[in-house]
């Protein structure tokens, strides 16, 4: 069976955790128009879940979340 793989791009604010108004989630938007073959996602840099949830409806359909267990 042939396997049918495309590149994924990931909007990602390198800040962490990143405040609310750093994400710019407009630009899983603007990928989603530059690069219609891909896969676009969100790498979530932010505290909560609303943020992923958010990016989902925009388009997003991979998403990485980085959390820390222990900060000591």
């Amino acid at each position: 069976m042939p396997i049918n793989l495309r590149p994924a791009i990931l909007q990602c604010t390198a800040g962490y955790p990143a405040a609310l108004e750093e994400l710019d989630l407009r630009v899983i938007d603007t990928c989603r128009d530059r690069f219609p073959g891909a896969v676009i996602g969100f790498s979530s840099h932010d505290n909560g879940i609303a943020m992923p949830v958010a990016a989902y409806m925009l388009g997003a359909r991979i998403v990485e979340k980085h959390f820390t267990l222990n900060r000591a």
